[in-house]
């Protein structure tokens, strides 16, 4: 189910997405979009009837392989959730995720190159390795809101500086 539809589109500069597609199968089927905008950056746009961000839909198996992301754009204010994997080892900087967004998937961001991410919306959980293995990760501001941070969430990060609410009930095991 679409394993490497763009594979090697190396000049692409911009994703407009605007599927209601809630699901790519399966962490096999992700890789759709492998080597993409490897000589330049790519922007990434989810259109205004984008409810959610299916699992894997960026995700890739290699690093070398991944999607090279410039920035993110939400079109949508209808967005609920970012499904399992859908970023896993993206080449990513900085994410300003709306508020409307407050469920996560586990492996979100797993193995990417994000470095500094801001959660606008009221999540209560943050699910088992969403940020692990991110290297570059060094600054995140966890709402007040978050209640659970799940298993090796954050761990083999780059973390330099971690605030936690006094809301903060339960932290996974790591």
């Amino acid at each position: 189910y679409g394993k490497n539809a763009f594979y090697n589109c190396i000049s692409a500069q911009e994703i407009n997405y605007n599927s209601t597609c809630d699901v790519v199968k399966t962490p096999l089927s992700g890789e759709i979009f492998n080597n993409v905008g490897k000589e330049n950056a790519v922007k990434i746009i989810f259109g205004k009837d984008v409810k959610n961000i299916p699992s894997y839909l960026f995700a890739t198996i290699k690093s070398e392989d991944a999607i090279n992301i410039d920035s993110i754009d939400f079109k949508t204010d209808k967005c609920l959730q970012i499904g399992e994997g859908s970023f896993i080892n993206a080449k990513i900087n900085k994410l300003e995720l709306p508020e409307q967004i407050s469920v996560f998937g586990s492996d979100t961001f797993k193995g990417s190159t994000i470095s500094e991410i801001t959660i606008k919306g009221n999540p209560e959980f943050l699910p088992d390795y969403m940020f692990y293995n991110c290297k570059n990760l060094q600054q995140i501001f966890i709402p007040e809101s978050v209640k659970i941070i799940g298993v090796r969430c954050f761990a083999e990060s780059g973390l330099i500086s971690i605030n936690l609410s006094e809301n903060t009930q339960y932290i996974g095991k790591s």
